[in-house]
């Protein structure tokens, strides 16, 4: 079977083996097709907070959250759950992990002692809006 090179079938035939991925055909396309493919833009990106981009000593400005559970074997042989707390350093991107036994608030609050004896006190705290550290965050405001 002969095909034409400008003919409707060719053309098919190419873009098939195009969408299939055929190495060899994306050349053929934009040469022979007249295909081309534009340049895309990207987003503008909103500024950044000040406390992400100015120079101040590490951990002054801290984002935290919560990871787990995680298994752990106790000395008896139980297996029982605790969780983990992850605390970034909004500037320098340093991370501090510590682990919790449970998800109250006085957990919570003991973490984040242990958390403040080890690093300092930090000027600002950013998390979700988790119950225990809205309750957190009420305790220590008071």
């Amino acid at each position: 079977m002969i095909v034409l090179q400008n003919s409707w079938l060719s053309q098919a035939i190419t873009q098939d083996c195009r969408e299939k991925g055929h190495p060899g055909i994306g050349q053929l396309s934009e040469s022979k097709f007249g295909f081309q493919s534009y340049a895309h833009k990207y987003p503008e990106q909103g500024d950044l907070p000040e406390r992400r981009v100015l120079r101040s000593r590490p951990f002054a400005h801290v984002g935290l959250d919560y990871f787990g559970p995680l298994s752990i074997s106790q000395s008896d042989g139980t297996d029982s759950k605790c969780y983990g707390c992850i605390i970034t350093c909004m500037a320098t991107r340093l991370i501090h992990l510590d682990v919790v036994s449970d998800l109250t608030t006085a957990a919570f609050l003991m973490m984040l002692r242990r958390f403040f004896g080890r690093r300092g006190l930090p000027n600002s705290i950013t998390s979700d809006n988790a119950p225990t550290f809205a309750l957190g965050e009420t305790i220590l405001n008071e």
